[in-house]
Formats: C-alpha cells, structure tokens, sequence
C-alpha cells in the first residue's frame, strides 16, 4: 500500500464554520460584509437545495484575500455584496482548477494524482435468509478530527409466513484514520444506542450539523422494510426516522428524530424559516394524521419538520403529495427557501371515483409563516408523460412505453451563469435499470424549460441511489454526480466511478469525460474532503460486491481516493 503521506498531513486541521445561503442573508443583516461570505461558501450546497449539504472550501486564504480586495466595491446591500463576492470566488477557483489541471495531464504512464487507501473492510453477517446492502460512505466533521461512516440497510427475505429473518438490525460502521498505523480503524464504539433503537436504515440519508454544536450529524430515513409486525408485511411499512446525533466527547448517540410513523423515502435539509438552523422536509407516503381518512393524497404525504436548534423538531400541519424525491431552494431570488417535489400517482383508491393525479414537478412556494403555495404543476421531466390514470404506463422516451418509474432524486443547483436556481431530476426504471436525467432551467417566476441536450439524457444499466450537486473541479460551475451500484458483476447495472460525474461547461451543458483520471472502478461514490486539506477526495465503497469470509461471513473494502499536487505511481 502506498504510504498516505498527503492522508497524514492533512488530518486534524480545523474547518470553517459552515450554514446554509438562507441563513447567511439573515446573519449578513447583522454583521458586517465580508462575514456572511465566509461562513457560506463551505456550506454551499444548502444553498441550491442538494443533500449533500456540506461542500469544501479550498485555498480558504487565497479565496479571503480576494473577497477583502473586492470589499471596497461593496454596495449597501449586504446580500448583494455576498452575491457579487461568489462570483470573485469563482474566478479564484477557476485558476486553480486550471493549475490543478496541468499537473493531471503531466502524469506518465503509471502515474496519477490519487493515493489509494484499501484499508476500510467491512464485515457483516449472512446466511441463507439474505444480506445487508452497502451504502455510500459519509464523511463527518467531529470537531478537529475526520471520520468516515459506512451505513448499511437490509435485505432479507421476510413474510408475513415466515418472520425468523426479521428485524436484523443493519451494520453501521465508524472509522478514523490512524496516523500511527498509517491506515483506517474501526471506532464504531463511539456510537451508543441507550435506548435500543432498531433502525432500520436505507438509502437516503444526510449529513449536516443539525444540533448546532459545528458537529456532522447523520439523519436517516426509514421505511420499516423487513421491520413490519407480524401479519402487516406488504401492508405498508411505517416507522419512525432516526438521527445519529453528535456529542461534546466525540461519541454519537441514536435518538429518536420524531415520533411520527410513516414510510419515509427521502430527505431535503435547509434553512426554511431563516433562524439559522437546518430544517427537515420528510418525502412521506403514509400515514394520514387522522387514521379515519384514507384520502390519499389529499392528506397524506410529506411534512416538515421545524428544528429549535438543538436537533429537536416539531412537526409542520401542512402535508405535500407523496414523493420520493425533493429538493429546497430559493427559486425566486426572494431570500427564502422554496420547496420543489417530483411526484407520482397516477392511480385513485378503489373507493374513491376521481382523485388527483400527480406525474412531474412541483414548485410550492414559502409563504415566510410555515406554509407553502402550489405554483408550480406537472412539469416534465421526459418527453411524454401521461395524465391518464387509465394508462398502464408513466412515461414515453423515444416512443417506449415505461410503466414503472422510481423517482430517485431531484436536486437544485446553478446550471447556467443566469443566478436563477435551476432543478435537475433523474428517474429509473427497474425493469432494464434504465436511467433519465434532465436539466429544468429557471426562467423566473417559477416557470421552467426542459432541455434534453443538456445532459445525457438516457443513461442505460444504472442503478442510481442519489445525485449529488457540487463543484466537484472547482472551476466555478456546478457539477452533478451520481451514487450508483452495480448489480450482479454488472449484468443488471454497472458502474464506474470514472464515468459518474457529469462535468458543467459553465452554460449549463454536462458531460461525463474523466477530468479527474479517476480509475474505471466500481462502487458507490463519495466527493469530500477526507484530510482536511482542503482538496476534494473521492471514496468508492460497494453495495452488493464483497468476497466470502466464510459461510456465514462477508467482507466489503472501500477504496479512499486522496487527492495529490503530485504525481504518485498507480497502487494496485
């Protein structure tokens, strides 16, 4: 194994405080320009509303000293000043992405600017009732230190017939980078569950200070699959959600993130009410406040969740149509988050005789007192959809009938230089594993323009858990990633993470060519800064790959990608 020097170097160096763009308009009234930039620019992708809602912030000298030399120019709007002083970031970064750029290219054969770590190895327990699937990773900021989370969700075989495979508590797994050993070790004993949770755990989860103590907190999403009572299995899996929340001795505990029971798939965080705190939006498909009315989705569907601060929160009164995915995003210029859904339900209860239909975009409005306004409806996101709930398929790409479409993710990012918050969506099918990805450009007022050419528009053999919006190469322009799988050595899906960014040439047109010189290597993909270096790392980590231990065992490695100014030979 390669010697970490750059993973040695880097760790134990402390991190800027960071908040979302909604609440840094409301402390930039209260301190001077250039504060509110400062605190923004490691946080920004709460600003367009992605998930992944801690971004890096490299050369943060070099990036002050600019913003400072731009501070004689400032207007009397603080606001304003923030605005006018990203676009001075950006430029800083843009020279630094074409320095970077070079160095890249002079590698010789052999060579590339990634050390590569192999040290993390998971191990989970199996048998003839099924298996655990792998998670991407997750990088936490525990006060001066850096840890990697690796979460897992389960797949068992469970029915109402036969529950002894069920409530298998997933795998969850911490890790520190020793710089002794020179490798990742196991510090999951920092986590405690005082009240013997079982969670439940599945693919959408995020990462972000939600307790206020500068601390990244995990909250996750759970829909009680192969967790239901006796008898309920296929009824609905309804369960609460969860929070790994830090503490001030570096340990972290499960709590409870609400007491309300749903199925929860997805999860957005941001500023919604301006207090300086992350608030939660719960993609929900059950179950109604009162449990007399089952008319769905009148009164069923996704909440809000309010925090005080302290990562206690208090449930909203309003509910959304069901949806799995959803993103928050000031999508008016008007300094309060929006909130964008992309809904699916083209089906009436049989006890009813009409009923909405869902199938597209939605754009509600904050209306500043804890409600939202449709204004927004059914905006495509394919070339046809359809409207009938008679129709036996949701969607038409080159004239092929799809007739399921799981809605995977919608995020908001800056895809053009127009300073309007633009929307990309992506959906899959499960049958082929195919996926559609589309680039909704903000034409103000909450209209939107969808243009097939913007990206790759059908992308075949993918199984995608997330997209994830971020200046990955630091040129100033917003970049998509995406989190995939491979399934059955690549028979069903393939993935590689050389080929998962869709690079931004700054007018809001992405491409997926191989800036990084990432190697053609599976797993799903993690972008962040491991050593606190300030530099992007990438991390691929497996879902269902893994080697047998022995009958009952089997083992998963992650690879850590550091990022290097250097040309280092190429570790097998």
């Amino acid at each position: 194994m390669v010697l970490l020097t750059h993973l040695k170097a880097g760790f134990g160096k402390k991190r800027v405080t960071s908040c979302s763009v909604a609440c840094v308009k409301n402390i930039s009234q209260k301190h001077p320009f250039p504060f509110a930039v400062w605190l923004t620019l490691s946080f920004g992708a709460v600003a367009y509303g992605a998930e992944d809602v801690r971004q890096e912030m490299p050369d943060f000298q070099e990036k002050v000293s600019a913003v400072r030399s731009h501070a004689k120019h400032a207007t009397k709007d603080p606001f304003l000043n923030l605005l006018n002083s990203i676009n001075v970031l950006k430029s800083v970064g843009q020279l630094k992405n074409e320095s970077s750029n070079q160095t890249a290219e002079a590698c010789a054969a052999g060579e590339s600017r990634w050390e590569i770590d192999r040290s993390i190895i998971s191990y989970t327990d199996t048998g003839p009732w099924g298996d655990f699937e792998g998670l991407e990773m997750a990088i936490l900021q525990n006060g001066d230190e850096r840890l990697l989370a690796k979460p897992f969700m389960a797949m068992q075989v469970c029915t109402n017939e036969d529950q002894e495979h069920c409530y298998r508590q997933p795998p969850f797994f911490l890790y520190k980078f020793d710089d002794a050993l020179g490798e990742f070790v196991d510090v999951s004993h920092r986590i405690t569950n005082p009240d013997e949770f079982l969670i439940p755990t599945q693919w959408s989860y995020l990462a972000a200070d939600f307790n206020g103590d500068d601390k990244t907190d995990l909250v996750f999403g759970t829909n009680g699959e192969h967790f239901s009572p006796i008898g309920k299995t296929g009824e609905g899996w309804r369960w609460e959600n969860f929070i790994l929340a830090s503490n001030k001795d570096g340990t972290y505990t499960w709590r409870l993130l609400h007491p309300f029971q749903g199925i929860t798939r997805a999860l957005s965080a941001g500023d919604i009410d301006n207090d300086g705190d992350l608030d939660l939006f719960i993609d929900d498909a059950g179950k109604p406040d009162d449990p007399k009315n089952n008319l769905y989705p009148d009164e069923w569907g996704g909440y809000f969740l309010i925090n005080d601060g302290s990562a206690t929160f208090t449930r909203g009164q309003q509910r959304f149509p069901q949806t799995t995915t959803s993103t928050l995003a000031d999508l008016d210029n008007d300094g309060y988050l929006d909130l964008a859904l992309n809904a699916k339900a083209r089906g009436c209860q049989d006890h009813r005789e009409s009923c909405r239909l869902f199938n597209g975009v939605f754009v509600y409005r904050n209306n500043r007192d804890y409600t939202f306004s449709e204004v927004t409806s059914n905006i495509p996101y394919s070339q046809v959809h359809s409207y009938n709930g008679d129709d036996d398929w949701v969607i038409k790409v080159n004239d092929e009938e799809k007739t399921f479409v799981g809605l995977r993710q919608t995020v908001a990012l800056l895809a053009n230089a127009d300073d309007m918050v633009d929307l990309a969506v992506s959906v899959e099918t499960e049958i082929g594993h195919e996926t559609f990805t589309s680039i909704l450009i903000n034409r103000g007022n909450f209209e939107f323009e969808v243009d097939f050419s913007r990206i790759e528009h059908v992308q075949e053999r993918n199984m995608t858990n997330r997209v994830v919006a971020m200046d990955v190469d630091e040129d100033g322009h917003t970049d998509l990633y995406f989190v995939r799988k491979r399934k059955q050595k690549g028979k069903l899906a393939e993935n590689f993470i050389s080929e998962e960014i869709y690079f931004n040439d700054g007018d809001g047109y992405f491409s997926n060519e191989n800036r990084l010189g990432l190697p053609k290597e599976n797993g799903l993909m993690t972008i962040g800064d491991v050593n606190s270096d300030g530099v992007k790392d990438v991390i691929a980590s497996p879902a269902y790959d893994h080697a047998w231990i022995s009958e009952s065992q089997r083992s998963r490695t992650s690879s850590v990608y550091i990022a290097t100014d250097e040309c280092v030979p190429i570790s097998d």
